[in-house]
């Protein structure tokens, strides 16, 4: 029995044209399924609580520290977003290069800024090695973000990301 006969059928029974409009239905199923339907193995999704803190930088004592409560909720300025909870603020004197009485630049105490650092609790996804809070930021440290409570907005840095 040969492969194509004589009239062009695949083993004398299916059309050539036909067999290559079922493969390409049959591999246009698959393609659907491995990327739209099919869970990714190698991405863990656990639903963990994540404290992470948001480090604001020079910042005034009546601006800012005062403008910060524990329990407060932060949300995405842009988006009104929940992306925490504030548990705990510290903060320590702000130091900055200034010029000292003779032009040179000098690392001194700045009078009346601080450096803050909200504590914020939140509910994340861990996602592979990283978490996705609220199921909305893909926060990690270093990421800088514009965000607001009901009294201020401003732009913090996140300096530190774990699992509570």
């Amino acid at each position: 029995m040969k492969l194509i006969n004589e009239k062009g059928r695949l083993f004398g029974i299916l059309n050539i044209f036909d067999f290559f409009v079922i493969l390409l239905v049959i591999s246009l199923i698959a393609g659907i399924y491995l990327v739209f339907i099919r869970e990714n193995d190698n991405v863990t999704k656990e639903k963990v609580e994540v404290i992470y803190e948001l480090q604001l930088e020079d910042a005034r004592k009546s601006l800012y520290i005062d403008a910060f409560s524990p329990g407060e909720k932060l949300y995405f300025k842009e988006s009104d977003i929940l992306i925490g909870t504030i548990v705990d603020i510290r903060f320590v004197d702000g130091w900055e290069y200034e010029t000292d009485v003779n032009g040179e630049w000098v690392y001194a105490h700045t009078e009346g800024f601080y450096d803050i650092t909200l504590i914020i609790e939140a509910d994340a996804v861990k996602s592979g090695d990283g978490y996705i809070i609220h199921n909305n930021w893909n926060a990690f440290t270093g990421t800088s973000i514009e965000f607001s409570t009901r009294r201020y907005t401003t732009i913090g840095q996140v300096v530190s990301l774990e699992e509570k």
